[in-house]
């Protein structure tokens, strides 16, 4: 039989297990980490949904509110940056301009990526349009295990007019994700 108090640390290992015989809610909670997981898996994410209204009528880049944070487990792992922007302009044949924004450490914000991509743009007469830019890319050059924050910058793509993100109630979203390499 047994001794009491059960097997002597040791006796049992990997080998000695009948196949599929410990289940996931058998395991200690620290059983796996991210540096356990396979490449390609999501180790880490965070989000934000911003809901305040922001206008411009300047064609030079400002900061929304919209911004996430994230603490990398890994150096060398990429994110994967989602983001769904409501954008709205009030001139025909004008749009507005978007830019991501990264801050690493604490170190400030730079323009991590600007895209040739006008957001609402329109020759079409109308005064008035409401748009989504749905937006997803990678960041593999952060390098590093401090904080990264990456916000949204816009501004009036050319010409005159007033553009906004979040109009009329709208919301938007950031969407983070680490996966490991």
């Amino acid at each position: 039989g047994l001794a009491v108090g059960g097997l002597p640390d040791g006796t049992v290992d990997a080998g000695t297990l009948a196949t599929d015989s410990v289940t996931a809610a058998k395991l200690e909670v620290s059983a796996i980490t991210a540096t356990d997981l396979p490449a390609g898996s999501v180790v880490k994410d965070s989000h934000t949904i911003y809901a305040t209204r922001v206008a411009s009528s300047s064609t030079t880049a400002a900061a929304t509110g919209l911004a996430v944070a994230i603490t990398p487990t890994s150096a060398s792992n990429k994110m994967i940056i989602t983001l769904n922007v409501a954008t709205w302009r009030n001139q025909a044949a004008t749009g507005v301009r978007l830019w991501l924004y990264r801050d690493i450490g604490g170190g400030g914000f730079s323009n991590f990526l600007l895209w040739d991509y006008y957001s609402g743009y329109g020759d079409d007469g109308s005064t008035d349009s409401h748009d989504r830019a749905c937006i997803q890319l990678s960041d593999t050059t952060y390098d590093s295990t401090s904080s990264v924050t990456y916000k949204l910058y816009f501004a009036l793509s050319h010409g005159s007019g007033t553009v906004s993100i979040n109009q009329n109630t709208s919301s938007s979203s950031i969407y983070v994700q680490e996966i490991a390499v």
